[in-house]
């Protein structure tokens, strides 16, 4: 499912914590278990698109108690590109959700 909204575009330099938050799509006091992010070029060029450093992790969002959010560090972005960032989740009561936004990558890359 599309969440809506995508996240302000990145210059190549840049190195930052994206999010997602599942809380509409659970039930009242599930939580998230595990989340696994991939990346998918829907325009432009990346021939590899390595963007996403590091492991996800599953996060209670601010004003939050419950562990309904999943993040993940996104870097290396090429400028003129835009990237699907996909995040499947697993939670405490056994559903698979699917959740994903863009971001876009801007700037030079000299």
């Amino acid at each position: 499912m599309y969440f809506g909204r995508d996240w302000p575009p990145q210059g190549p330099s840049e190195s930052r914590v994206l999010g997602l938050d599942f809380v509409n799509d659970m039930d009242q006091g599930e939580t998230l278990l595990s989340s696994t992010w991939d990346v998918l070029v829907i325009i432009g060029v990346d021939a590899n698109p390595k963007i996403l450093q590091g492991p996800s992790i599953t996060a209670v969002p601010k004003d939050s108690s419950l562990k309904t959010g999943t993040i993940q560090r996104v870097g290396n972005t090429k400028p003129g590109v835009t990237y699907r960032l996909r995040a499947v989740v697993i939670t405490s009561r056994g559903n698979v959700l699917d959740g994903w936004s863009h971001v876009r990558g801007i700037g030079s890359a000299t």
